[in-house]
């Protein structure tokens, strides 16, 4: 029997005792430091859970194209002349750094429409072009649009762990945008390199950051995801 594959933000009930878990880095961790809901999400709940996941496997898939961009970018100038209409049609079938980065936008900019809203069409995909790094632009450019990207899917990450925790503990989603948005703007408690930080509540939980080790109010010693 094939062994089943767990991919990085996967998530599953611990069988031993049913705490809802993700698995991040290689390992599971639980998904909150509550659980007042006793792990029960609605359907509702758990449709909005799945479209942020989706988001958030998009988000990353793009961001790691624009690196894969930036990697090849460092190696060949872009911007200028290749701007002006057919230019890049033209060097890329003599240039293989400018075909490859050219083949990476144009697979790319189609996938950057939002999961479910349809299909795009060519202005949506030109305009999309425009949003992701291409031969069009100058290296820092691209480099800038690369970095928001990579923010975009860090956020979007962070938010589709949010969504599930927070249905978890409170058994629906009500509220949670407007926790998100908290505990966004709310200061970061800083590990201590001395043991974990002591939290008593959800409140501290949410200003903690990702792999801050932690001993939640029950005693217990955790790792947020």
């Amino acid at each position: 029997m094939p062994k089943a594959i767990i991919v990085e933000g996967q998530t599953a009930t611990n069988p031993q005792t049913g705490e809802r878990i993700i698995y991040r880095g290689g390992k599971w961790f639980p998904l909150g430091a509550g659980g007042g809901s006793g792990g029960f999400v609605p359907k509702d709940s758990q449709k909005a859970i799945d479209d942020a996941r989706a988001a958030s496997l998009q988000s990353g898939k793009i961001a790691t194209a624009a690196d894969d961009f930036l990697k090849i970018n460092r190696t060949a100038k872009t911007g200028e002349i290749f701007g002006l209409p057919f230019v890049s049609d033209v060097v890329s079938n003599f240039s293989t750094p400018i075909a490859a980065m050219d083949a990476i936008t144009n697979q790319i900019a189609p996938q950057m429409r939002p999961p479910g809203s349809g299909a795009s069409s060519d202005k949506d995909t030109k305009s999309f072009r425009k949003s992701f790094p291409n031969v069009d632009y100058t290296g820092p450019a691209n480099s800038q649009i690369a970095a928001r990207l990579k923010a975009n899917a860090d956020r979007d990450a962070r938010y589709a762990d949010f969504l599930e925790q927070y249905a978890v503990k409170n058994g629906s989603l009500v509220g949670a945008d407007n926790a998100f948005r908290t505990m966004r703007t709310a200061p970061v408690i800083p590990q201590r390199t001395a043991g974990p930080v002591k939290i008593s509540g959800d409140a501290d939980y949410n200003r903690l950051p990702s792999g801050a080790v932690f001993i939640g109010p029950d005693g217990v010693k955790r790792t947020k995801p």
